[in-house]
């Protein structure tokens, strides 16, 4: 299997620790977002939006992080992270989803106005910008306090999918000054999840500011 990466993509992590944690050898081969290389027919012809991770398993192409991450935990028989059981499933399909229409767009701005901005020498952070987007961050900090405030993880008491995607869209927090520090049991949850052996795989990429 090829899996096609940026090491710094925060959605790429999600696929790399996934494979990593359920022992599977998949080849990376490295995307130059920076150069377009994203953007030539060769990629495109296997990921038409143009983005990373994108799974190549024989015949069959895959894209999309969570879709892929599915597929490699059903593929290695890892039930730890995706359980056989329809309603464990669901439920972490269920936050994976969410990461995608609620987390991920409330993360976005902040990456954007103090990470991506600085790096292609486009000014200083847009305070309105960072203003609006806080209001929806923290709505969703909320949601996640509230149900790690009972469990040590999203789904219960061990990791799944769910804690990969969403710790993996909240991996450059501290550099992307997200609002985060009075949320304590968010914080006590991306260092378990960061303490995942496979994790190891995203740590450079995390020092994205350092």
């Amino acid at each position: 299997m090829r899996l096609y990466v940026h090491r710094r993509s925060a959605n790429a992590l999600k696929a790399m620790i996934t494979a990593h944690h359920c022992g599977l050898d998949l080849e990376l081969i490295d995307i130059d977002l920076g150069g377009g290389e994203q953007h030539s027919d060769a990629y495109l012809a296997i990921n038409p939006n143009g983005r990373v991770p994108a799974l190549v398993d024989g015949e069959f192409i895959l894209w999309e992080s969570n879709a892929i991450m599915q597929y490699l935990a059903a593929k290695a028989g890892c039930t730890s992270l995706w359980p056989d059981d329809r309603q464990g499933r669901a439920d972490i399909a269920r936050w994976q989803f969410w990461d995608v229409a609620q987390l991920g767009p409330a993360v976005r701005p902040f990456y954007r106005e103090y990470l991506f901005k600085p790096m292609l020498g486009r000014g200083k952070p847009d305070n309105e910008v960072l203003a609006s987007a806080e209001t929806q961050l923290l709505n969703c900090a909320e949601v996640m306090e509230g149900v790690l405030t009972s469990q040590p993880y999203l789904t219960g008491r061990a990791p799944t999918l769910a804690d990969i995607s969403l710790a993996a869209t909240l991996i450059y927090a501290e550099p992307a000054r997200l609002p985060l520090s009075g949320f304590a049991a968010i914080q006590d949850w991306r260092q378990q999840v960061s303490a995942m052996p496979a994790w190891s795989i995203a740590r450079p990429s995390a020092s994205l500011a350092a």
